[in-house]
């Protein structure tokens, strides 16, 4: 259970070379095939893959992996990067459902966090914002700020697009502040540099953004965050007219098998720059 555990978390801060170690360590005992972590086990290690774009090495793990985190587990991850966002939606759905009927508050954040990533792949953003302002509540509320750097870059995201700059800056400035109080938050600081460089486009701080979205690429390919990385790359070439970091990102997502609608998007920009 500790190591299981520990692999979760260092998973979440973006780590999933030593959050692979984690999950495996328990498989070195003479009894781990006969316990019921060991599903658990392999939703994890499946995950690690799939951070680091092995998609094709993590595919193996989906028939015996069983959740620990419904909407953050091995499937979803997979279908988010297959492009199935009606697959992702449904699971968003019925989990948000079934936790507000339970009381079941972790799934209530997480699933809203889930649908909001949905609504703006989609374009959906008010709905992007309303969701993850409820999901930021109950985690602020629970004392997690390990969790506010999951939901709040995301909310940054949004309500820049949206020109809700003051609001964006805030959530920012929570996040650094986090970050900044001493522990190694490893790729999700790579993370936090895109919300930050999108913040700072939108501000009209265009040197700042270019020097932020250089770090966060740094650290997230320190980490082998591939998927992240590409995200990274198409808000940069996206945002500031740059066209070679738009085909550096449609490079990334091609060779790691992601599904044409992340390609679609960055063709589509691509074109828009000519």
């Amino acid at each position: 259970m500790a190591a299981n555990i520990r692999g979760q978390f260092t998973w979440g801060i973006g780590a999933p070379d030593a959050a692979q170690a984690d999950f495996e360590r328990p498989l070195r005992l003479p009894y781990a095939g006969e316990v019921a972590y060991r599903r658990q086990i392999a939703d994890g290690i499946g995950r690690c893959h799939a951070s680091r774009g092995e998609i094709d090495a993590a595919r193996p793990y989906l028939p015996d992996a069983k959740p620990t985190w419904i909407t953050h587990s091995l499937q979803p991850v997979l279908d988010l990067w297959d492009g199935d966002l009606e697959a992702v939606a449904a699971l968003a759905l019925r989990t948000l459902e079934t936790s507000r009927r339970t009381g079941n508050r972790w799934d209530e954040w997480a699933s809203r966090h889930l649908a909001a990533r949905v609504c703006r792949l989609r374009g959906e953003l008010d709905a992007a914002v309303d969701l993850l302002e409820a999901a930021l509540a109950i985690v602020v509320e629970g004392g997690a700020p390990y969790f506010e750097l999951w939901v709040r870059p995301d909310l940054t995201r949004a309500l820049a697009a949206l020109g809700r700059l003051e609001a964006a800056r805030e959530h920012v400035e929570r996040c650094r502040a986090i970050v900044d109080a001493g522990e190694d938050w490893r790729g999700r600081v790579g993370v936090l540099a895109t919300a930050e460089a999108v913040t700072l486009v939108h501000e009209g701080r265009r040197g700042d953004a270019e020097r932020v979205f250089a770090d966060g690429l740094t650290v997230l390919e320190h980490h082998g965050l591939r998927g992240e990385a590409a995200d990274l790359l198409h808000e940069w070439g996206r945002l500031l007219a740059a066209p070679e970091r738009l085909d550096e990102a449609a490079d990334l997502y091609r060779r790691h098998h992601a599904g044409t609608l992340w390609l679609e998007r960055v063709a589509a920009d691509r074109r828009r720059l000519g």
